[in-house]
């Protein structure tokens, strides 16, 4: 990234790296007798980085006909009990999941495809060892209709 100024023409250069990879895929599991669909949805964050990160939060967006559960350690203990937030250091990679229940609103949506069906969106935010923070969020994630 570079940045002029017009006023004494310098010239500044920023080094701008992927500090984040996260690979998303989702998938309906097989369920008998069930009327609502459900998805599983997982994803994968990998530290490209040469500096540890901490992930603040890590959570889910979705669309107003689909529930969320997570199946994450740090969302489903116990309420006494304090979990330490994620630690990714360099090259560490980190599972994360959640079942998406589509509500019987999904047919009257207006994002409602006969083939394809907007879940939710992947939200991750993380401090650096210096305190700086980061936050990315990935694009709406889909899943086939059964």
């Amino acid at each position: 990234m570079c940045i002029q100024s017009d006023e004494n023409r310098k010239l500044y250069q920023f080094l701008s790296r992927q500090l984040l990879k996260v690979a998303v895929k989702s998938r309906v599991l097989p369920r008998k007798g069930a009327s609502l669909p459900v998805y599983a949805l997982e994803a994968q964050l990998e530290n490209l980085s040469d500096v540890a990160v901490v992930l603040q939060d890590v959570s889910i967006n979705a669309k107003p006909y689909i529930q969320v559960r997570s199946l994450n350690a740090w969302d489903i203990a116990e309420p006494e009990t304090v979990h330490e937030k994620p630690l990714l250091n360099p090259g560490d990679v980190i599972q994360v999941a959640y079942l998406l229940t589509e509500t019987a609103d999904a047919v009257r949506s207006p994002d409602f495809k006969e083939s394809r069906l907007d879940l939710a969106q992947l939200q991750v935010a993380w401090m650096g060892n210096m305190g700086e923070e980061g936050k990315l969020s990935t694009g709406w994630l889909s899943a086939r209709r059964r």
